[in-house]
């Protein structure tokens, strides 16, 4: 069986290298009868019919190796590619965004997704931020400094579309599309097609390594089209999940308006010289995470910039024996010494919450509250949860520390004990798993936290959102942005009544007493169409903190737009 099945493959590579594709297509069609799960033969299926009869026919054979591989980044984007050349972009969106978060170093999948920002006029701006990263990292992707070249051309800028076909070409210079595009842009014509190349499906060459992607120094999002009269922003912070969570999302949302945006983990000097058009206001979170970031606050105010500092905690009151503590909480008191400082000499303070407002008033000039948001462009908030038969019961470090979990230690073990559809899903670093020990492990499962984008499907994992919270100044604080997320997802909670999380009260349970955490989480157990309810009530809430809208206040805090 195995002779034959390896017979069958290499009469179809031979085809393959005559384009046959008819003929390549049948011995691979015998080949899948013989191991129908291989998924290997799935995307040579799949490849072979996209050459021979087109996209639309090639689609089940690409959606069927995703069912047999669901880790495989190539995987996830052979079919965000054929998605693309039928049309459904959206969907191929999120495709290339699985597959850059299972490989972040899958260059070929970055332009791949570029690409497809490069086919809508309202997100050209996305697409040359990731060929200008792609380029960043790898100066020698011939690759991606055509598809740059391309987007000059398109906007007219005839000048950098000629540079960039000529680097194209000394990196490459069999490369015949740059060539004949090299030739046109010295004359008028047509505007370029920015389809996507039906030969970019994965081959081992394509596995080039984009490790400083993850660190790239700074990220330029221009206008789409033109030359826009506006301010411009930068934004900075620590590389810490909480950085996307709070910047990443308006950064987006505000170049998505038309203004030019930066987001970079450290000051480009370049950005303080006499004449700098962008940016001209500042924002830096969290700042005293590092030396660093400190400094280039004290840059910016000396060079006369308008300078804002966004804090997502109440860092002053960090719990003890705590990740955090003696670094950036009250262990290190030259660090918040350092915060305060530079609370007393930017304009302006902002931060997610009411209550956090009210402990850094004393610190800062002027502090706006700016809610945390989420962008209905990330396909992964609206990507179907696992098929499951347990009800899982979810927390997460990013919320829940391991003191916090004392709370329902016994409550859960109490339900488990009583409930075997019951599952208890722990996300994030492995502290968080460990205060849990106690649980055997068949009742248990353990999901690590991953990439940012990785977090809304993390979160598809859930039934019930736990977040148990200990009475201290700095919960007490905390921002409502897990009652956010679980309401983007439809996901019905159990949580404590902190200040932030009290406006939420129609999309979950809150619970005073140790003691009722057990009949909450049991009520919410037992009764699916109450788990629908309040499931809907916060995607309801959740849908005014779209970034779309919530982008609006940062324009007005800001004083930009």
């Amino acid at each position: 069986m195995t002779q034959q099945f390896d017979k069958l493959i290499q009469e179809a590579e031979e085809f393959v290298q005559q384009g046959e594709w008819r003929l390549a297509f049948e011995r691979l069609a015998r080949a899948h009868e013989i191991i129908p799960d291989d998924p290997g033969v799935l995307t040579g299926l799949g490849t072979c019919m996209l050459q021979w009869q087109g996209p639309q026919e090639a689609l089940p054979f690409f959606q069927q190796a995703i069912i047999r591989v669901p880790d495989s980044p190539d995987a996830h984007n052979n079919l965000g590619l054929v998605q693309t050349l039928t049309g459904q972009l959206k969907a191929a969106e999120g495709s290339y965004q699985m597959a850059v978060t299972l490989d972040p170093d899958n260059a070929q999948a970055w332009k791949n997704l570029a690409g497809l920002y490069l086919l809508q006029d309202d997100r050209v701006g996305e697409g040359v931020n990731i060929l200008a990263a792609v380029i960043g990292s790898n100066p020698f992707d011939a690759d991606a400094w055509f598809m740059l070249g391309r987007c000059y051309q398109e906007i007219g800028d005839l000048t950098s579309a000629r540079d960039s076909f000529q680097r194209t070409l000394e990196l490459q210079p069999d490369h015949s599309q740059a060539q004949e595009a090299l030739d046109q842009v010295a004359s008028p014509i047509p505007k370029p097609s920015l389809a996507p190349d039906i030969t970019r499906i994965a081959r081992p060459e394509h596995a080039q390594k984009l490790a400083s992607l993850k660190s790239i120094k700074s990220l330029q999002i221009k206008p789409a089209m033109g030359e826009r009269k506006a301010t411009g922003v930068a934004f900075y912070g620590p590389p810490e999940f909480i950085t996307e969570a709070r910047l990443g999302v308006p950064a987006r949302a505000l170049s998505k308006s038309g203004l030019p945006v930066k987001v970079s983990l450290r000051l480009d000097p370049a950005d303080l010289k006499p004449g700098a058009q962008v940016p001209s206001v500042f924002v830096f979170a969290n700042p005293h995470y590092s030396q660093e970031l400190s400094a280039a606050v004290e840059q910016c105010l000396q060079a006369g910039k308008r300078v804002v500092i966004d804090l997502d905690y109440n860092y002053h009151h960090f719990p003890p024996k705590t990740a955090g503590y003696d670094t950036i909480g009250p262990g290190n008191a030259a660090a918040l010494k350092t915060l305060e400082t530079l609370l007393k000499k930017v304009e302006l303070l902002t931060v997610p919450t009411p209550a956090l407002a009210e402990q850094y008033k004393k610190y800062a000039r002027r502090v706006e509250v700016v809610p945390h948001s989420w962008a209905r462009s990330d396909i992964l908030w609206e990507k179907p949860a696992p098929k499951r038969s347990t009800i899982n019961l979810g927390v997460t470090s990013l919320h829940t520390m391991p003191q916090d979990a004392r709370i329902i230690k016994s409550s859960i073990q109490r339900i488990l004990g009583e409930t075997p559809e019951a599952l208890l899903v722990i996300g994030g670093d492995m502290s968080l798993n460990e205060a849990f020990s106690s649980i055997p492990d068949d009742r248990k499962t353990f999901i690590p936290s991953g990439l940012v984008k990785d977090y809304p499907y993390l979160l598809a994992n859930f039934d019930i959102l736990l977040v148990p919270l200990e009475e201290n100044p700095f919960n007490k604080s905390r921002p409502d942005l897990p009652l956010m997320e679980a309401g983007v997802r439809h996901i019905p909670w159990v949580a404590t009544p902190i200040p932030a999380f009290n406006a939420w009260s129609s999309a979950g349970l809150l619970v005073e007493k140790r003691a009722d955490w057990y009949a909450q989480i049991r009520k919410l157990l037992k009764d699916a169409g109450l788990r629908r309810q309040l499931g809907e009530a916060g995607r309801a809430k959740a849908e005014e903190r779209e970034s779309d809208v919530i982008v609006k206040r940062w324009q007005e805090v800001l004083r930009v737009g």
